[in-house]
């Protein structure tokens, strides 16, 4: 059985894995979806989340990881967190 993963990423990093872990048929249990800064030139949170709803994996799109979101988290019970491409 794979493992349950909740994935939270963003830039072109975070898409190459979402396309990895989905072309593997991991079980992403939830996705943060990193929202990209207005000043950023590339965009990619519209793909993650595309992919996402292709997979029927849950998930919001967010500009941050906020205190009142570790409840939720934690209700996933994910037995890995993948997080890449997170920026300050």
């Amino acid at each position: 059985m794979k493992p349950k993963i909740l994935f939270i990423g963003g830039a072109l990093r975070g898409l190459e894995l979402i396309k990895m872990l989905t072309d593997k048929q991991h079980q992403i249990v939830y996705a943060y979806i990193l929202k990209e800064d207005d000043h950023e030139p590339i965009k990619v949170s519209d793909a993650i989340a595309k992919i996402c709803r292709t997979h029927r994996i849950p998930g919001k799109i967010t500009k941050k990881i906020e205190v009142q979101d570790i409840p939720d988290i934690l209700s996933y019970t994910p037995d890995i967190a993948f997080v890449c491409g997170w920026r300050s």
